[in-house]
Protein backbone atom coordinates (compact mmCIF):
# COMPACT_ATOMS: atom_id res chain seq x y z
CA UNK A 1 0.00 0.00 0.00
CA UNK A 2 1.14 3.47 -0.78
CA UNK A 3 2.22 6.01 2.02
CA UNK A 4 -0.44 8.44 1.33
CA UNK A 5 -3.05 5.49 1.32
CA UNK A 6 -2.09 4.88 4.45
CA UNK A 7 -2.22 7.80 5.95
CA UNK A 8 -6.01 8.01 4.62
CA UNK A 9 -6.77 4.99 6.72
CA UNK A 10 -5.09 5.69 10.01
CA UNK A 11 -3.68 8.24 12.36
CA UNK A 12 -0.71 9.02 14.10
CA UNK A 13 -1.77 9.08 17.98
CA UNK A 14 1.22 9.61 20.00
CA UNK A 15 3.13 6.60 19.71
CA UNK A 16 0.67 4.51 17.47
CA UNK A 17 -1.02 4.62 14.33
CA UNK A 18 -4.94 4.31 14.88
CA UNK A 19 -7.54 3.48 12.10
CA UNK A 20 -9.65 6.22 11.09
CA UNK A 21 -13.09 4.37 10.79
CA UNK A 22 -11.87 3.31 14.98
CA UNK A 23 -11.77 7.36 15.64
CA UNK A 24 -14.87 8.12 13.93
CA UNK A 25 -16.92 5.49 15.55
CA UNK A 26 -15.56 7.19 19.16
CA UNK A 27 -16.44 10.62 17.10
CA UNK A 28 -20.01 9.27 16.94
CA UNK A 29 -20.46 7.71 20.30
CA UNK A 30 -19.32 11.09 21.93
CA UNK A 31 -21.68 12.78 19.80
CA UNK A 32 -24.63 10.43 20.95
CA UNK A 33 -23.95 10.95 23.91
CA UNK A 34 -23.70 14.91 24.11
CA UNK A 35 -27.09 15.20 21.78
CA UNK A 36 -28.56 12.63 24.92
CA UNK A 37 -27.30 15.23 27.55
CA UNK A 38 -28.68 17.89 25.55
CA UNK A 39 -32.31 16.37 26.17
CA UNK A 40 -31.42 16.17 29.97
CA UNK A 41 -29.72 12.70 30.08
CA UNK A 42 -27.57 11.91 33.03
CA UNK A 43 -24.50 10.66 31.77
CA UNK A 44 -21.65 8.47 34.04
CA UNK A 45 -18.56 6.62 33.76
CA UNK A 46 -17.68 3.38 35.26
CA UNK A 47 -15.79 0.78 35.66
CA UNK A 48 -16.54 -2.89 36.89
CA UNK A 49 -13.48 -5.05 38.23
CA UNK A 50 -13.90 -9.21 38.18
CA UNK A 51 -12.66 -12.12 40.59
CA UNK A 52 -10.65 -14.31 38.79
CA UNK A 53 -12.33 -16.01 35.67
CA UNK A 54 -9.69 -18.88 35.22
CA UNK A 55 -10.28 -18.64 31.21
CA UNK A 56 -7.98 -18.46 28.71
CA UNK A 57 -7.20 -14.38 27.60
CA UNK A 58 -9.46 -14.88 24.52
CA UNK A 59 -12.70 -16.00 26.55
CA UNK A 60 -12.22 -13.11 29.55
CA UNK A 61 -13.69 -10.29 27.29
CA UNK A 62 -16.78 -12.54 26.34
CA UNK A 63 -17.44 -13.81 29.82
CA UNK A 64 -17.31 -10.19 31.34
CA UNK A 65 -19.73 -9.02 28.56
CA UNK A 66 -22.15 -11.70 29.64
CA UNK A 67 -21.61 -10.60 33.39
CA UNK A 68 -22.29 -6.72 32.58
CA UNK A 69 -25.46 -7.96 30.99
CA UNK A 70 -26.76 -9.34 33.66
CA UNK A 71 -25.46 -6.59 35.75
CA UNK A 72 -27.43 -4.02 33.00
CA UNK A 73 -30.92 -6.60 33.27
CA UNK A 74 -30.84 -6.06 36.99
CA UNK A 75 -30.15 -1.84 37.46
CA UNK A 76 -32.95 -1.31 34.56
CA UNK A 77 -35.64 -2.94 36.62
CA UNK A 78 -35.37 0.07 38.96
CA UNK A 79 -35.41 2.93 35.92
CA UNK A 80 -37.71 1.37 33.84
CA UNK A 81 -40.93 -1.08 34.97
CA UNK A 82 -41.42 -3.03 32.08
CA UNK A 83 -37.62 -3.89 30.37
CA UNK A 84 -39.50 -4.70 27.48
CA UNK A 85 -41.77 -1.11 27.04
CA UNK A 86 -40.81 1.44 24.78
CA UNK A 87 -40.11 3.77 26.91
CA UNK A 88 -36.47 5.39 26.91
CA UNK A 89 -33.57 2.93 28.70
CA UNK A 90 -30.23 3.50 29.91
CA UNK A 91 -27.65 3.31 27.48
CA UNK A 92 -24.45 1.06 28.65
CA UNK A 93 -21.27 1.84 25.93
CA UNK A 94 -18.76 -1.16 27.94
CA UNK A 95 -15.17 -1.49 26.64
CA UNK A 96 -12.26 -3.68 27.42
CA UNK A 97 -9.72 -1.85 29.07
CA UNK A 98 -6.14 -3.12 30.91
CA UNK A 99 -3.66 -1.19 32.75
CA UNK A 100 -1.13 0.48 30.54
CA UNK A 101 2.56 0.34 32.14
CA UNK A 102 5.10 2.27 31.25
CA UNK A 103 7.80 -0.67 30.64
CA UNK A 104 7.55 -4.00 28.51
CA UNK A 105 9.34 -5.77 31.31
CA UNK A 106 6.71 -4.48 33.62
CA UNK A 107 3.92 -5.47 31.55
CA UNK A 108 5.03 -9.09 31.62
CA UNK A 109 5.15 -9.02 35.15
CA UNK A 110 1.53 -8.05 35.57
CA UNK A 111 0.21 -10.27 32.55
CA UNK A 112 0.77 -13.31 34.63
CA UNK A 113 0.20 -11.48 38.09
CA UNK A 114 -2.72 -9.59 37.33
CA UNK A 115 -6.19 -11.52 37.44
CA UNK A 116 -7.84 -12.33 33.92
CA UNK A 117 -4.57 -10.84 32.02
CA UNK A 118 -5.36 -7.15 33.71
CA UNK A 119 -8.44 -7.12 31.96
CA UNK A 120 -11.55 -5.35 33.06
CA UNK A 121 -14.44 -3.70 31.61
CA UNK A 122 -14.86 0.12 32.17
CA UNK A 123 -17.60 2.94 29.94
CA UNK A 124 -20.40 5.04 29.66
CA UNK A 125 -23.83 4.88 30.57
CA UNK A 126 -27.04 7.40 29.67
CA UNK A 127 -29.87 6.68 32.19
CA UNK A 128 -32.60 9.12 30.87
CA UNK A 129 -34.12 12.35 32.69
CA UNK A 130 -35.51 11.61 35.75
CA UNK A 131 -39.74 12.54 34.67
CA UNK A 132 -38.96 9.39 32.09
CA UNK A 133 -37.61 6.93 34.90
CA UNK A 134 -39.47 4.76 37.35
CA UNK A 135 -37.12 5.90 39.96
CA UNK A 136 -35.65 9.23 39.67
CA UNK A 137 -32.23 8.13 41.66
CA UNK A 138 -29.33 8.75 40.05
CA UNK A 139 -26.84 5.73 39.16
CA UNK A 140 -24.48 6.26 41.18
CA UNK A 141 -26.73 7.11 44.46
CA UNK A 142 -28.68 4.05 43.59
CA UNK A 143 -25.77 1.40 43.13
CA UNK A 144 -23.75 2.72 46.44
CA UNK A 145 -26.87 2.86 48.73
CA UNK A 146 -27.02 -0.68 48.22
CA UNK A 147 -23.00 -1.05 48.24
CA UNK A 148 -23.60 -2.33 44.92
CA UNK A 149 -23.72 -6.24 46.32
CA UNK A 150 -28.19 -6.26 45.38
CA UNK A 151 -26.93 -5.75 41.97
CA UNK A 152 -23.67 -7.72 41.85
CA UNK A 153 -25.26 -10.65 43.58
CA UNK A 154 -24.72 -14.06 41.94
CA UNK A 155 -22.12 -12.50 39.47
CA UNK A 156 -18.08 -12.53 39.21
CA UNK A 157 -18.08 -8.84 39.52
CA UNK A 158 -16.19 -7.78 42.71
CA UNK A 159 -15.91 -3.64 42.37
CA UNK A 160 -17.78 -1.25 40.82
CA UNK A 161 -17.70 2.36 40.66
CA UNK A 162 -20.12 5.24 39.13
CA UNK A 163 -19.07 8.70 38.52
CA UNK A 164 -21.09 11.60 37.22
CA UNK A 165 -19.46 13.30 34.33
CA UNK A 166 -20.71 16.89 34.53
CA UNK A 167 -17.78 18.60 32.51
CA UNK A 168 -16.85 17.61 28.59
CA UNK A 169 -16.99 14.28 27.15
CA UNK A 170 -14.14 13.93 25.26
CA UNK A 171 -12.27 13.15 28.09
CA UNK A 172 -14.13 9.85 29.77
CA UNK A 173 -14.83 8.71 26.31
CA UNK A 174 -10.89 8.89 25.07
CA UNK A 175 -10.38 6.93 28.91
CA UNK A 176 -12.78 4.54 27.62
CA UNK A 177 -11.73 3.74 24.50
CA UNK A 178 -7.79 4.13 24.83
CA UNK A 179 -7.12 0.31 24.37
CA UNK A 180 -9.34 0.13 21.35
CA UNK A 181 -7.41 3.04 19.78
CA UNK A 182 -4.11 0.92 20.92
CA UNK A 183 -5.26 -1.90 19.08
CA UNK A 184 -5.30 -4.30 21.88
CA UNK A 185 -9.33 -4.37 21.85
CA UNK A 186 -11.57 -4.70 18.28
CA UNK A 187 -14.49 -2.12 18.14
CA UNK A 188 -16.27 -4.49 15.82
CA UNK A 189 -15.75 -7.35 18.41
CA UNK A 190 -15.22 -6.40 22.24
CA UNK A 191 -17.49 -3.49 22.32
CA UNK A 192 -20.90 -3.97 23.95
CA UNK A 193 -24.42 -1.90 23.25
CA UNK A 194 -27.01 -2.28 25.42
CA UNK A 195 -29.74 -2.37 25.30
CA UNK A 196 -28.37 -4.89 22.31
CA UNK A 197 -31.56 -4.17 20.29
CA UNK A 198 -32.13 -0.27 19.01
CA UNK A 199 -35.85 -0.68 19.46
CA UNK A 200 -35.62 -1.31 22.72
CA UNK A 201 -33.88 2.20 23.63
Amino acid sequence: MKKNNIQATVQNIGSHYVPIKVLNAIRDYKNWLNELRVQEWRVYYFAALFEHLGVSETRVVPVMKNEIATLQARILTRYCRNPHSSKPKPIWIVVPDKPVYKKKKILRVHAFRDPNYGIHMNGIVAVPPSHLCRSSMGLKKLVEETGGEYFTKGTRIVDLHFKRIRDDLQKPVDYSFKHVKRGTFSIEDDLLILPRRSHDV
